[in-house]
């Protein structure tokens, strides 16, 4: 009676114990297909050139491990653990893969496809680990093992990660909105505006927290990462016309002057500009941005053949555009700026709700307030819209595109 006792207390214990253990592996497991799915769905607003590549190594150096040929790994690689947290997670190109549908099929076509629209992750499917079982031996259970996957695309956020800067939208004779609110994909769209704001210039300056914002907060959103975590019908107010602007925007072409560092100020993959000098089309330069000048790592050509005067600048280092990131595709929010002029509902006063977002190109840096020129690449709420950010998925339909779990 005890040796039948004892089996039975044992094969209890396994059950509490083994299975414990492998529950807590399948979700560090998830935690990592999770990671994974989310990083490599980013990488989806932009299906050019090496997508493929992009999105597979961005799903592996968050999801857990380190892709093939890239030497140092990121300090992110193998961050993910199983196994209470004992043993890396090793995803494999061959664990990440595509598809146009929710339902698949799911491959790994390269280039990919320009309806791509899921990444599915599933860590170690191409080489699963095994556990072994500490008490369910005794029935003759000696090991198991786990899987998890997850399947992410972008989709309307929120809230998002934007330039303080506002464009102002056109309105039709009736007052609704135009298509598009007006704006032509690859169109240039430039303005000059004085203090106070006003309907007479193509932007305003945002502020996204009055009245609390300022010369500085500006600066520091343009020099940085932008304003985050903005509900996508917020009301904001207006800075006016900030000298100090320029020096903070032109951080991310890798023109830094002052305080500003490149350790601290990261720049785009190419500080190249866009003007009537240097590109006389005026128009439709984001082909060209994307490749050769990203792709080539081109720094800021320089006054003489940019046309503009930025004496005093430097251009960015070799080691600046090798640390360089996503920082000249951006999304900025659409305002009326006929608004200023009166009240609005919804909104306290000296403030307008942003309408929705657009997907912008920063053509050329700037040397003052008044000279900022942006190409216009559509709604950031777009599927494949270049300007997939951070934040909150569910805009209802307007906000930025962000990556978001779908299984």
């Amino acid at each position: 009676m005890v040796g039948l006792a004892i089996f039975v207390l044992v094969a209890v214990i396994g059950l509490v114990l083994d299975l414990g253990h492998l529950y807590i592996a399948k979700t560090e497991l998830q935690n990592a297909a999770d990671a994974c799915a989310l990083s490599a769905a980013r990488e989806l607003s932009d299906l050019s050139g090496d997508a493929l590549s992009r999105a597979t190594n961005a799903g592996i150096v968050v999801g857990g491990g380190c892709p093939a040929g890239l030497v140092p790994c990121p300090d992110t690689a193998f961050r993910n653990k199983i196994n209470l947290q004992g043993a890396t997670v090793d995803v494999q190109p061959a664990d990440v893969a595509f598809a146009s549908t929710l339902a698949g099929p799911y491959s790994r076509p390269d280039p990919l496809p320009v309806d791509t629209r899921y990444v599915r992750c599933a860590p170690q499917e191409t080489n699963p680990t095994s556990f072994v079982m500490w008490f369910m031996g005794v029935m003759g259970i000696s090991s198991g093992s786990v899987s998890a996957e997850a399947v992410a695309r972008l989709a309307p956020s929120q809230a998002a990660c934007a330039i303080p800067l506002g464009l102002c939208a056109p309105q039709d004779d009736k007052g609704s909105p135009l298509p598009n609110w007006g704006f032509v994909e690859g169109n240039w769209y430039d303005g000059r505006f004085g203090a106070g704001g006003g309907s007479t210039g193509s932007y305003n300056w945002i502020d996204f927290t009055p009245t609390a914002g300022g010369a500085n907060e500006l600066k520091a959103l343009l020099a940085g990462e932008g304003q985050c975590e903005v509900p996508t019908s917020q009301c904001v107010g207006e800075q006016g016309e900030k000298e100090g602007a320029a020096n903070a925007w032109n951080t991310r072409f890798g023109l830094y002057k002052g305080s500003y560092d490149p350790a601290d100020n990261r720049m785009d993959w190419t500080g190249f500009a866009y003007t009537p000098t240097s590109w006389p089309a005026g128009a439709n330069a984001y082909a060209n941005f994307l490749d050769p000048q990203r792709t080539s790592h081109t720094p800021y050509q320089g006054d003489a053949a940019s046309g503009l005067s930025l004496h005093g600048f430097r251009t960015s280092s070799p080691t600046a555009h090798a640390a360089g990131a996503d920082r000249r595709v951006v999304a900025a929010p659409v305002v009326r700026c006929q608004d200023w002029a009166g009240s609005v509902p919804q909104c306290s006063q000296q403030t307008i709700p942003i309408r929705d977002w657009a997907c912008v190109l920063m053509l050329n840096p700037i040397d003052g307030p008044d000279a900022v020129t942006l190409e216009f690449l559509g709604m950031a709420s777009e599927i494949g819209s270049p300007c997939a950010t951070l934040g909150m998925p569910g805009g209802g339909g307007i906000g930025p595109q962000v990556p978001t779990l779908v299984r």
